[in-house]
């Protein structure tokens, strides 16, 4: 039962952390996007 515990949290866990990531490749690939289109504007 212990071990469903601490199995359900890692699941929890690893699936908030997953979401973080898209989060932030997210924001990076909209930096560079944005970087890429000022340059060629300029």
């Amino acid at each position: 039962m212990h071990f469903f515990n601490s199995f359900q949290k890692v699941k929890t866990w690893s699936s908030a952390s997953y979401s973080f990531v898209q989060r932030l490749l997210g924001i990076v690939c909209l930096f560079i996007l944005n970087h890429i289109y000022c340059e060629r504007q300029n």
